[in-house]
């Protein structure tokens, strides 16, 4: 019997070759790849902000995590998970952050994600997938009002 081969894992998945940025974005659907980049110029626009691939394991696989530079061991401030089909953002925020932030003020996409977060030690577990340029924006917002208040208790 000849030896059967079996499939090639897509990029994404394929948690035993470390693939590359460009590769990754290759994989998306053609039309998430302007808000796919556009996050990553966002995020990596961040103040001091530096940019890892890193595997997550299911379900997140192979994920760009934004930290910042002269903290490289703390949390980070963003994930940015290339999904083939519809990329995600995910964000670590501890409940004194979120106790400032002004929910009525946000959108209801906002609101959702972050009321219906997972908590895991205190830290809430927001993800959004990326649909609009707004929703980037008011993403990016919250991660900036994150480092202000970071700054604040400093």
């Amino acid at each position: 019997m000849p030896p059967t081969r079996t499939p090639a894992r897509p990029v994404w998945e394929d948690r035993f070759a470390k693939p590359t940025c460009d590769a990754l974005r290759a994989a998306i659907d053609p039309a998430q790849t302007d808000l796919f980049d556009l996050a990553r110029t966002r995020l990596s626009a961040l103040p001091d902000a530096l940019e890892d691939l890193v595997w997550h394991g299911i379900p997140w696989r192979w994920t760009l995590v934004y930290r910042q530079k002269q903290d490289a061991t703390a949390s980070a401030l963003a994930y940015l998970v290339p999904k083939p089909d519809r990329p995600l953002v995910a964000l670590p925020i501890p409940h004194e952050v979120l106790s400032t932030v002004r929910l009525k003020k946000s959108s209801r996409l906002i609101r959702e994600g972050l009321t219906q977060a997972k908590v895991v030690a205190g830290v809430y577990w927001p993800q959004w997938e990326l649909t609009s340029k707004s929703l980037l924006d008011e993403i990016v917002t919250l991660i900036e009002h994150r480092l202000v208040g970071a700054a604040q208790s400093a």
